[in-house]
């Protein structure tokens, strides 16, 4: 769906290659999944 061949996502996934801010930007697109999921940041509350 974002576009890379298979073996890209494998290579990925066993450490043998490190992905790009933008390619993960076009597979969290792909995906439809909100950047927070990925990234993990927290928002803090303010008082």
């Amino acid at each position: 769906m974002a576009g890379f061949s298979r073996s890209y996502y494998t290579e990925i996934e066993t450490g043998k290659r490190n992905i790009s801010i933008l390619n993960l930007i076009k597979i969290m697109e792909a995906l439809k999944v909100d950047p927070d999921e990925i990234i993990g940041f927290v928002k803090s509350k303010e008082h």
